[in-house]
């Protein structure tokens, strides 16, 4: 069995990768010219700020909510109802750190909210810094 350091190195790796890709990004955009800039690389790297700066701009998204507690979630899934799906709001890929609500009930979050802290390598209790939870297109 994987220790908790080994399971959460990958994702700690990704994530000093891309601090230190904006941080050269920011290096060299005042010398040249940098597309997309660091700003924009930066945005897009956050889910919740993304969703937000679109908003701001009155760019069309699905409704969400960002969430940070267990609390936060179960008021976001009051809010936006089932089904839903949440996602981690930074290095969530190909399908991890999500989980799909097709019910609200109090277990149905906990688990989501479990499964999405241990997909984001975070195991401490209320870990999760902050989440995604957007309501499904109706089909």
């Amino acid at each position: 069995m994987k220790s908790k350091v080994a399971s959460a190195l990958p994702q700690l790796l990704l994530a000093v990768l891309v601090l230190a890709i904006v941080a050269s990004l920011e290096s060299l955009s005042p010398r040249l010219p940098v597309r997309p800039g660091p700003r924009a690389f930066a945005t897009g790297q956050d889910r919740a700020n993304e969703k937000t700066l679109f908003t701001s701009l009155s760019i069309p998204v699905p409704e969400f909510a960002v969430v940070r507690t267990l609390d936060d979630l179960r008021t976001a899934a009051r809010r936006v109802g089932a089904p839903s799906i949440m996602k981690t709001c930074r290095m969530g890929y190909d399908g991890k750190g999500q989980a799909r609500l097709d019910h609200t009930d109090d277990a149905s979050l906990a688990a989501a909210w479990q499964d999405c802290n241990v997909a984001a390598g975070n195991t401490r209790d209320g870990g999760l810094i902050s989440s995604l939870f957007r309501k499904l297109p109706a089909l």
